[in-house]
């Protein structure tokens, strides 16, 4: 069976004053239907940027130099404008990092959301205003505040409105980019719970974009961990929690509290991610990884696969067992502090 979207070694450079950055290096993966796939990874490693080259939003000063990006066995990545078009919002939607920003101030919600239809289906006016009323409940948001304005909206409601108007005309692939980011931590079990609901109803498929792996535990099965533009690891949610096998996956669980399991203190990643402007030799987290060999340094690793369907980008994934354990301690992360 083909998957429903599928990612491979796609490159997306900028281009800026400096020169050119490579964003985005020979990333690949796959979401079947219906299935929920996380991309999760530290601000800027590049999450978004994936997200844009499928949606065909890259800036002007940005374009994929590389790979293809295929979407119901067809390729979308050379589609022109037109013809993609017809595929966004219809097949693929998008529910955006802030609502506040993505809604018009001057027309009712119930109105923009009737003109998301409207723009890609011959539907009557009474007909889509039964769809409309429908999502509204799907998304638990009282039919009659419709006819209100996006500012009489709380933050948590107009991130609703968004969610309906993702859905309204029932795509195979829903993007959710930073979904939950701008919304306090009842709102955010809230509205995550909402999404899951209404995925299990429609049966579509999620890329959950987020840099709060926390968060995307409730709504994935599938993880693909990012760092600096690149796959660090890809695997089942279960298998990231129980068993990581690459060092910058170890290091963001435990940098993440939990409320199940005995009381730990947290521990940060030292250092930062490296300068992407110049030629990065090996590793790319070499310099951060408490577990470095000079092999590291010079030589880029491989990507391994420890079991079926789970692949780390280590030279040492084959010793993750014993860098688990280690990587529990705090002074294994502060032994690494230049």
């Amino acid at each position: 069976m083909k998957p429903l979207l599928d990612v491979y070694n796609i490159k997306v450079d900028y281009k800026t004053e400096r020169g050119f950055v490579r964003a985005v290096d020979e990333v690949s993966f796959s979401i079947r239907s219906p299935q929920n796939l996380a991309l999760v990874g530290e601000s800027g490693c590049g999450k978004t940027t994936v997200a844009k080259a499928i949606l065909h939003l890259l800036p002007d000063n940005a374009s994929i130099s590389g790979g293809s990006i295929t979407f119901q066995g067809q390729r979308i990545d050379n589609m022109r404008e037109r013809e993609f078009d017809r595929l966004r919002w219809c097949q693929i939607s998008v529910i955006s990092q802030s609502a506040m920003n993505a809604l018009n101030p001057v027309y009712t919600v119930g109105d923009q959301i009737m003109e998301s239809i409207q723009a890609h289906e011959r539907i009557g006016k009474r007909e889509a205003q039964s769809r409309i009323r429908e999502l509204s409940e799907w998304v638990g948001l009282p039919p009659e505040r419709l006819r209100a304005y996006p500012h009489e909206f709380s933050g948590g409601m107009k991130q609703r409105v968004i969610i309906a108007m993702s859905l309204a005309l029932d795509p195979s692939l829903i993007i959710a980019d930073e979904p939950t980011t701008a919304l306090d931590v009842i709102m955010q079990d809230q509205i995550l719970e909402k999404i899951v609901n209404i995925q299990r109803q429609s049966l579509s498929s999620i890329l959950m974009i987020s840099h709060d792996i926390s968060v995307v535990t409730e709504v994935c099965q599938h993880i693909v961990v990012m760092y600096a533009g690149k796959v660090m690891e890809s695997c089942s949610i279960e298998e990231f929690y129980e068993i990581p096998c690459h060092p910058y996956s170890m290091g963001l669980l435990m940098a993440f509290p939990t409320l199940e399991g005995e009381v730990k203190r947290l521990i940060s990643i030292p250092g930062s991610p490296p300068n992407l402007f110049g030629a990065v030799s090996g590793c790319l987290f070499h310099d951060r990884c408490p577990f470095r060999r000079s092999i590291c340094e010079q030589i880029a690793p491989p990507d391994v696969e420890v079991s079926p369907g789970h692949i780390a980008k280590c030279h040492f994934a084959h010793q993750a067992n014993e860098f688990r354990l280690l990587s529990t301690r705090e002074d294994t992360w502060e032994a690494n502090v230049a």
